[in-house]
């Protein structure tokens, strides 16, 4: 994989990702156009280990936040996985803030992956922990720094 592969199948899904969640919308936790962009997104990093030519056992002693997408990544590629403590779901919430006389105002969406085993992790800040591992790790040249 190239890097504009890579800057095209994961660099600029994780920035859509990261605007579309700025939106305000009214979600279904489970099933949106977050989860099926953010389950791709996952699929797209999870499968770096083959263009870095490194086993799966490397990449998730190297990176945890790795570890979290490729098994977030299996998850939504297979549904329940043979090893139960592999298992996760994706779920979104929304953020409000509460000032007296103003009310609520909305800062937010926000996508988790609830791992059976590793807990409750924010999908962006994970994601963007595992993509900047595969720049470093792959030496993909590219002017990309991504921010929540």
């Amino acid at each position: 994989m190239s890097d504009l592969h890579f800057s095209n199948d994961v660099v600029k899904p994780w920035d859509e990702l990261n605007v579309l969640l700025t939106e305000r919308l009214a979600l279904q936790p489970d099933l949106s156009d977050i989860t099926r962009l953010a389950g791709s997104l996952a699929v797209a990093i999870r499968h770096q280990v083959d263009a870095a030519g490194i086993s799966d056992n490397q990449a998730n002693g190297e990176s945890n936040d790795h570890r979290i997408i490729s098994d977030t990544a299996d998850f939504w590629k297979h549904g329940p996985l043979r090893n139960a403590a592999r298992n996760n779901k994706l779920s979104t919430e929304s953020f409000f803030e509460y000032a007296p006389g103003k009310g609520f105002s909305f800062i937010r969406n926000a996508l988790f992956v609830e791992h059976s085993t590793l807990g409750k992790h924010d999908f962006l800040v994970t994601s963007l922990s595992a993509i900047q591992y595969w720049i470093r790790k792959r030496n993909i040249s590219i002017n990309w720094s991504g921010s929540v």
